[in-house]
């Protein structure tokens, strides 16, 4: 199955050839790289995208770059990302309320 996602991350970088700042590019090769446990390359993608404010990909951005601080025991830094999505009232609010139950520190 791994070789498939690696076959998208390929596809990729012919497909954005040239288009160093677009975030459904950033967005969509974050989600391969964390459904490949390459936590550091998804983080890196999800956050290009939260340079550029209120874009369409931001709100979940900030669920899965949440996700991978925990996944890798950034504890706080997951735990940032979580308050903000419950501050912001929006994209899988209940979950984060969930996560952060469960991570009290």
């Amino acid at each position: 199955a791994y070789g498939n996602y690696y076959g998208v991350l390929h596809e990729f970088k012919e497909i954005y050839k040239g288009d160093s700042l677009n975030l459904e590019k950033y967005f969509y090769k974050g989600l391969v790289y964390l459904e490949l446990y390459q936590f550091q390359s998804a983080i890196e993608n999800f956050t290009k995208i939260l340079l550029i404010k209120n874009n369409k990909y931001s709100d979940e951005s900030r669920w899965y770059l949440g996700l991978c601080y925990l996944k890798i025991g950034q504890k706080l830094k997951a735990k940032n990302y979580f308050e903000e999505i419950l501050n912001m009232q929006r994209y899988k609010r209940n979950e984060a309320r969930e996560i952060l139950q469960k991570i009290k520190m």
